[in-house]
Parts: C-alpha cells; sequence; structure tokens
C-alpha cells in the first residue's frame, strides 16, 4: 500500500507521497538491529537497578563497573541475542503497524489530525506489546537477573532454553507475566513517540511526513530522542512493575496482578521505587531511538523520493501521450484513436518499469508535431491485453505478408517476425544470408510495413464488400536482433519499427558485429551494463512515438561462452580468468549466468526471454522460478524453436502439452521463429517432387486441398481477389462514376470457374 494524496495550502498544492507500510517495517528492524548492538550494556543496568531491593547498586555507573568486576565486560551484553530479536521484529512491527494505522486514519485528502496520530501511535504500541515485547521481555529479564559467569550454574542457559524452563515450569502464559503494564508502557510510549517526532520534525525542521524532504542522521537523531523522552518519564511506573512482574519466579517474590504489584512496591520501598531505573531508561530509550530514526529515516526517505519520481514520472508521461497507470486513453489523441484504445490493456501498463530518464526528458525530444502510430499503438494495446488475460499467446514466424494474412485467417492471434527468416528471405538487399546480422539494418522494419500493408489490404477487400470475417491487424512481435550498435542504433531501429507497426520488439544482449543465431557457436556477450542500454534506449524511442512498445530482454546466456568484457560487476562472477586471441573472456554460461542477466534485465522490460539449446522444461523452469523469485509475475517468452529435434527430445504426448506447461510457468508468449522458413520450402519441395513426376495431377492435388480448406476459412484458392482485384475495381468504378468497362473480375476466369 502506497498512499499518494494532495492537500491544499494557501494557494500552493501539495503532492503527499509515503512508502509502504512494509518499507516502514524493514527501515525499522534494520534501525532496532543497531540501536541493540550499541546501547544493550544500559538495558542490562537499568534491569538490574530495577530488580535491586537491597541497594546493592550505587548508581548507574557503580551499577555497569559492579558487572564488568564481578561477571566480566561480556556480561553487558547478556541477553543481546532475544534482545535483538526483540528489537528486529518490535521495530518492523512497530513502524509497519503505525504507517498501516496512518493510512487507515487518513481523511478523504490525505490529511491526518493529530488524534488520528496519536491513535496510530497507540494501535501500534498495544500490538508490540502483546505479539512481541511481552514474552521476549519475559526471557531477557530472567537472562539479565542472573548473577555470575560459570554458564554450569546458571539455570537458564540461552534465550530458547529460558522460554522452554518458563513454559515447563511455570506455564506458557507466564511468558506473557507484565501483560497489562507492558501494554499500558508500550501503547503510551509509541503514542507520545510517534506524536512527538512527527511534531518536532514539523517544528524543528519543517519536515512533514511524504513531502519529499530527507532529514540528515543527525535531524533524524535529535528530533527522536527529544521525543522518545515523552514516554519513559510518564510511565516509568508500569516500566518497574513490568520487569518486577517478568522476574517473578517460583521461590521469590509472587504478585496477584498489575495493581497489586504496583502497591506492594509503594508500600514497601517508598513511591520513589516505581521511578527505580528512571536515568538509565532515560540514557536508554531516548539514545536507542535517535539511533533507530537516524536509520531508518533515511530508508524511507530514500524509496519515498523514489516513488514520488515515479509517480512524477508517470504523470507527466500520460499528459505527454506516454500510455502509464489507469487512465483509459491518452489524453491528447482524437475520438478515432480513442475508440481503438483499449481500456484494460492501459491499466498497470508500465507498473514495475524502471525509466532511466524524466518525463521532461521525452517531451524535449518529441518536437513540435505528434506523429500518430495507429497501427503501433493498436498493435501494442491488443498484444499487451492479450499476455494479461490468456494463459499464454502462440505465434509462428513470417517472411512475408501473405504469411501473415493467413495465420490471421487461421485464427492465430499475434505474428512473430524474425531477423534468422529476413535474412534468409526477406532482407532488402535482397540477399541470401545466415543470421548474423549481415543484412541491412532497415530489413527488418521493411518487412513489418509489407506485413502491415497485407493485413490492411485483406481487411480493406472485406470491408468494401461489406463482410468483414475478423479482425486482421494482428499485433507483430518483430526482432530487433542484437540492435545493430550501441544504444543510438537501438534507440532508431526502435523508432523505425514503430514506424512500420510494430506492436513489440526484441533486443538481444550479444555483441552486434560478432551476432549469431542462438542455436549457432561463437556468441559473444556484450557486458550486462550495456545490454541494459540498449533496452532504456529501446524503451526512451517508444515514450517518445508516445506508444506502449512492448519491449522484451532475450539472453543468449545459456550457451554464450564469450564475454566482450568483464569490466562490469554483475558479470565477474561468471568469468573464468582466461581469454580469446581477439580479446574476449570466456565465461561459465548456462541457466546460472541467464538467470542473473535475466534479472538485471527486469526493471527496464516487459518479458524476459531465455534462448535455450534444448526444449527441455527443467532448464525452463529453473529459469522462471530464478526470474519470479525477485519479480513475481514477470512474463516470459520461449522460442519453441526449429532448431530442435523434437521428437528426439520429447515424446508425442510432452510435444502436445508442451506450450501449456510452459504458459503456466509464465512464459505468456510463445512462438516457432522460422515457422514461414520451413512452411515455404516443404510445401514447394513437397509440390515439385510430385510434379517432377506427375505433372499437373500434383498441382490439382494441391489445389483440390485449397478447395476442401475453404469451409475453414483459406481463401486464397481465389487468387485474384485475393490480391486485390475488387478492391481495385471499386476504386475504378468510383473514379468513372460507375462507368468503367475495363474492370478486371467481371469477365474472368477466376468469376467463371471459381
Amino acid at each position: 500500500m502506497t498512499s499518494v494524496s494532495t492537500s491544499q495550502s494557501g494557494d500552493q498544492t501539495v503532492k503527499i507521497v509515503t512508502v509502504s507500510p512494509t518499507v516502514k517495517a524493514v527501515a525499522g528492524s534494520i534501525g532496532g538491529v543497531v540501536e541493540a548492538c550499541m546501547l544493550q550494556p544500559i538495558d542490562v543496568m537499568k534491569t538490574r537497578l530495577q530488580l535491586d531491593q537491597s541497594g546493592q547498586y550505587k548508581g548507574m555507573i557503580h551499577c555497569g563497573r559492579t558487572i564488568a568486576a564481578e561477571e566480566g565486560v561480556k556480561s553487558l551484553w547478556k541477553g543481546l541475542t532475544p534482545f535483538v530479536g526483540q528489537l528486529t521484529l518490535k521495530y518492523a512491527l512497530r513502524m509497519g503497524s503505525n504507517a498501516f494505522f496512518l493510512e487507515l486514519m487518513r481523511d478523504k485528502d490525505g490529511k491526518l489530525s493529530q488524534g488520528a496520530r496519536l491513535g496510530a501511535g497507540l494501535g501500534a504500541g498495544v500490538s508490540e506489546a502483546l505479539l512481541i515485547v511481552t514474552p521476549f521481555e519475559v526471557v531477557k529479564t530472567r537472562l539479565q537477573q542472573q548473577r555470575g559467569n560459570d554458564r554450569a550454574l546458571l539455570k537458564y542457559k540461552g534465550p530458547v532454553h529460558t522460554a522452554l524452563m518458563v513454559a515447563r515450569e511455570e506455564g506458557v502464559m507466564k511468558l506473557w507475566s507484565g501483560a497489562t503494564a507492558t501494554t499500558i508502557r508500550q501503547g503510551s510510549n509509541q503514542m507520545s513517540l510517534f506524536w512527538g517526532k512527527s511534531v518536532c520534525d514539523g517544528i524543528f525542521f519543517d519536515k512533514h511526513e511524504g513531502d519529499g524532504k530527507v532529514l540528515s542522521p543527525a535531524q533524524s537523531a535529535a528530533s527522536g530522542f527529544v521525543a522518545a523522552c515523552i514516554g519513559p518519564i510518564l510511565n516509568n511506573p508500569f516500566d518497574v512493575v513490568k520487569t518486577r512482574m517478568q522476574a517473578a519466579s517460583k521461590g521469590g517474590p509472587q504478585y496477584n496482578g498489575f495493581f497489586h504489584c504496583l502497591s506492594s512496591i509503594a508500600k514497601t520501598e517508598g513511591m520513589a521505587a516505581l521511578w527505580k531505573g528512571l536515568v538509565p531508561r532515560l540514557a536508554r530509550t531516548p539514545p536507542g531511538q535517535a539511533i533507530v530514526w537516524s536509520v531508518s529515516d533515511q530508508i524511507t526517505g530514500y524509496f519515498e523520493n523514489q516513488r514520488r519520481a515515479q509517480v512524477a514520472s508517470h504523470r507527466t508521461l500520460r499528459t505527454l501521450n506516454v500510455v502509464s497507470g489507469p487512465l483509459p486513453y491518452p489524453p491528447h489523441t482524437d475520438t478515432a484513436t480513442m475508440a481503438f484504445f483499449d481500456v484494460k490493456s492501459a491499466e498497470g501498463r508500465f507498473e514495475g518499469v524502471t525509466r532511466a530518464y524524466t518525463a521532461q526528458d521525452v517531451q524535449r525530444l518529441r518536437g513540435s508535431v505528434k506523429v500518430e502510430n495507429t497501427l503501433a499503438q493498436r498493435g501494442a494495446d491488443k498484444l499487451w491485453e492479450l499476455l494479461k488475460s490468456e494463459p499464454y499467446v502462440h505465434a509462428l514466424g513470417a517472411l512475408s505478408g501473405n504469411q501473415a494474412v493467413q495465420m490471421a485467417k487461421a485464427g492465430l492471434k499475434a505474428i512473430y517476425l524474425s531477423g534468422w527468416q529476413v535474412a534468409a528471405e526477406s532482407n532488402t538487399a535482397g540477399a541470401t544470408y545466415p543470421d548474423q546480422s549481415l543484412y541491412p539494418v532497415n530489413s527488418v522494419p521493411v518487412l513489418v510495413k509489407r506485413i502491415n500493408n497485407a493485413l490492411q489490404r485483406m481487411d480493406q477487400i472485406e470491408y468494401a464488400e461489406g463482410k468483414v470475417t475478423r479482425d486482421y491487424f494482428l499485433p507483430i512481435v518483430a526482432d530487433a536482433e542484437a540492435g545493430f550498435g550501441g544504444p543510438l542504433n537501438a534507440y532508431e531501429l526502435t523508432k523505425h519499427l514503430i514506424d512500420a507497426g510494430a506492436a513489440g520488439v526484441h533486443f538481444e544482449d550479444q555483441l552486434s558485429s560478432e551476432k549469431k543465431c542462438g542455436h549457432l557457436g561463437g556468441k559473444v556477450l556484450v557486458p550486462t551494463q550495456s545490454a541494459v542500454r540498449n533496452l532504456i534506449a529501446a524503451r526512451l524511442a517508444a515514450d517518445v512515438a508516445g506508444v506502449p512498445t512492448v519491449l522484451i530482454a532475450r539472453t543468449d546466456a545459456h550457451s554464450a561462452n564469450l564475454l566482450t568484457s568483464d569490466i562490469d560487476d554483475a558479470d565477474k562472477p561468471f568469468c573464468t580468468g582466461k581469454r580469446t586471441p581477439e580479446g574476449f573472456y570466456y565465461v561459465n554460461c548456462g541457466v546460472k549466468l541467464a538467470i542473473a542477466r535475466g534479472l538485471a534485465y527486469a526493471p527496464y522490460a516487459d518479458l524476459i526471454w531465455c534462448e535455450t539449446s534444448t526444449p527441455d522444461m527443467d532448464e525452463a523452469r529453473e529459469f522462471a522460478e530464478g526470474i519470479h523469485a525477485k519479480f513475481p509475475g514477470k512474463m516470459l517468452a520461449y522460442n519453441c524453436s526449429p532448431s530442435f529435434n523434437w521428437e528426439k527430445n520429447l515424446t508425442k504426448e510432452q510435444i502436445a502439452t508442451f506450450q501449456q506447461e510452459l504458459g503456466k510457468m509464465g512464459y505468456k508468449f510463445q512462438f516457432v521463429t522460422l515457422a514461414g522458413y520451413h512452411a515455404l520450402n516443404y510445401s514447394m519441395f513437397e509440390l515439385a517432387d510430385g510434379y517432377r513426376d506427375r505433372g499437373m495431377a500434383a498441382y490439382s492435388e494441391l489445389q483440390q486441398k485449397e478447395f476442401a480448406r475453404e469451409k475453414d476459412g483459406y481463401t486464397c484458392i481465389r487468387h485474384q481477389r485475393e490480391a486485390g482485384t475488387s478492391y481495385f475495381d471499386a476504386v475504378a468504378e468510383l473514379v468513372s462514376g460507375g462507368l468503367s468497362s475495363t474492370t478486371a473480375l467481371k469477365g474472368s476466369t477466376e468469376t467463371a470457374q471459381f
């Protein structure tokens, strides 16, 4: 739970941003550990003084010297283990529960009354007293009251032994001895502490919760010290009663409850005895709180400002027409674009995404004219909604526009565009290349554009005929390879892919100049930080374009055993110390390195993809669990590659359920990269092989198969219409006022025979 609210102060609007109770709890526990280690001796002296009915000790300093002389200096840290445990849990509960109660008590404008602050502090104190403080202090008190160094002669041997002994000999409820006094003490302490800290912060340093100002450790310590003096002065009698009741064991003084103990002390020892231990308590509690607040304020201040920056960035990004958070549509889009915008996909779209720049930076790079990217915008929204709502989205790799149209007609929901297929078949150089980034950099954007043009044409044909059968504008996920250079190249390539209408893009962490297919040898990784910069560049390009492009980070670390540089600390644990003749570093590749890199990329990408060497379900599970341990729910991608010999690795039954099982692990986007290449080549080889021997009989068989699939939505048997002849006949009729004598389909063999 994070509070973000607005309050008015005169003419100024103040944005209140607070961190979650969990962050407050962690910050408090860390401060508690530091406090316990530093101030335990004072707590030991306080306990001994409060238990001293014979007047053995002449004061706090005399008490400390006596303990050190008779029992050793280490005895001043008696009970440290339960004390550290108590403070860690106590401060976590105290800070967390106070934050929780504060959030409950805020009014609709996010403001807190002084009564609400007192009530939240009281709730925190009561919670910690009943759940943690009372049983821990019973154990601690029993340990601290023991005198001597010989462990064999001591009744209690340690915190666990003490708790078990008390429970066994006196009953479990004895661990809650003094619960009433402890609850009163803790409740009043925390009520005055949190209220006093807030007041002191405001009076001394003009600091108010959620305003973005972070006090220095010295300032936090000063406020915490003053605030912590209030409680002990007011409630020391309850602390004395609490200590006496918790120390009472068989054979010693017994009390019949809180009020009996209080009155007994006053009668037998005088009223002043109820303030025994106040000096060491004041020497212990305020300094302790000073330490805790000096630590916890720094931690919560850091996260508060991180959250503030995130909220501010998301708010401004929405103003700049970058979809972020719960806005149903970008405020600058026109009505037509709004109609296409999917409200559900925009909800929480960039939750968990880290940006290394501000919204103002995006605005500065945009220019004065907003260019609409309708296909990319719609595709990105649609793809995101599919990923969030479907068990998984599976796609095939298309290498032509017509292949993409057939995928849409067959009912697939997304299209994958492989750089491998571009290299081998569909690049602008008109050459056949291996998958080594040898083709011109504009080749993938050109194919994205070609595919979108084909999808648009089929939509136009059906729309003109008045019978649109489906949404042809499937989201396209395009291969950006390793970026064809550095971050600037990644930025420009992403921009061109968005211009062409890509819904998603993926970047891999290989060295661009040595890039290889993930299933080839000789792959060279770039340092983790270099790969992250490419992801940042890609996200920036999408933000500048105003499109929520789905960004996929791919790592080849599973099988790439070379690294350009060991400069990145994240990579050093995997370096072997050996180098190649080219100067590359050998690394221990595998799933662990892939997980480490995936974790580094996760804050900057929407999905994480680990390129694997075999369809290994156990490896897929290990990678997914490694990512989800730190980023629960992070979506993953998986290449169901034609480079795998599927039936050599899996049974038919395993193959049949492979994608469903992956989907359960969080692999939300799954694709067959080279499906178009293999379908094209096999179908043509099969036809040519038959045609060689049987001539037209072989082709006629293909044609009959096409006719047979018409019932399933296949329409390419009517190739003239499929290519748009009817559409351009309609154009010709409009241009000629309906008097054209040169329309094409009328009188065609297709009209006559099909």
